[in-house]
């Protein structure tokens, strides 16, 4: 590839990697395209050694930041484009808002799918009825990552081996490392609706009416109603991270590949 081609750098969700079949179509899309890809691994999953006793999370834009620097002290001349799903919308949103209100632009696009548009509302649904479901498969992905971890991590209170919801995770492992003072000022820094009035860099959220994750939307709908630089395509299926596409079938590409393909 010559040195000028697009740097496209795709990130998982919440205890996921670079193996998952989402994040290798995004990639695949890239690829066609003619872009240089990379699918990147938060610190500690997928098989990543984690170097210090921070955890990977929502609010930290620690791992992009390294992987976009990289690219751009190796490809100086070349765009970079960023694509995350999940968790890693809330990774790379807070990215771009923090390099932007700097007076940075790094970036040329991101595209942003089954983000849960308002944290606490999501979290809330995941407390309750069939949201409990969602949370215990989660919180026991999460116990297993820390447990794998834990020589480098430490016993941080006992939530680690025996949290039952993703909620005691955050307040025992990652509210402390990240130097917040409680679940819900951590919750508040990548909220949806506080970063996009900061974000400069041409961004797309792509969300569906049925994800069972997205929680309330009027507060960062009205953000980016009154935001210039990011859009949001909110359909009516696609549950999360799915958006399946007819005659695909499960293992196949999604819509939100031609989707981001497009955008960026």
């Amino acid at each position: 590839l010559p040195d000028d081609a697009p740097v496209f750098i795709m990130l998982h969700g919440i205890n996921g990697g670079s193996h998952e079949g989402p994040t290798k179509w995004a990639v695949a899309t890239g690829a066609v395209r003619g872009w240089r890809c990379v699918a990147l691994n938060l610190r500690g999953c997928n098989g990543v050694p984690l170097s210090s006793a921070k955890v990977y999370c929502a609010a930290s834009a620690e791992d992009v930041r390294a992987a976009v620097d990289a690219a751009r002290r190796r490809y100086p001349s070349a765009p970079i484009l960023l694509a995350g799903y999940s968790l890693g919308t809330y990774v790379i949103g807070t990215y771009l808002a923090e390099e932007n209100s700097h007076g940075r632009d790094p970036v040329a696009g991101a595209v942003l799918v089954s983000c849960p548009l308002d944290p606490h509302s999501s979290h809330a649904g995941l407390n309750r009825d069939a949201g409990l479901v969602y949370n215990g498969a989660i919180t026991a992905e999460l116990r297993r990552y820390y447990r794998k971890h834990v020589d480098v991590v430490g016993h941080v209170g006992g939530a680690g081996f025996s949290a039952k919801l993703i909620r005691d995770f955050e307040r025992e492992l990652i509210v402390a490392t990240h130097g917040f003072d409680s679940v819900e000022e951590y919750y508040h820094y990548f909220a949806p609706q506080r970063i996009i009035p900061s974000i400069r860099t041409p961004t797309l959220y792509v969300v569906a009416k049925d994800d069972p994750f997205l929680g309330e939307t009027e507060q960062c709908e009205a953000a980016i109603r009154g935001s210039s630089h990011v859009a949001l395509a909110h359909v009516r299926k696609g549950g999360h991270v799915a958006f399946l596409e007819k005659g695909v079938g499960v293992f196949g590409p999604c819509w939100t590949d031609r989707v981001l393909g497009e955008f960026l």
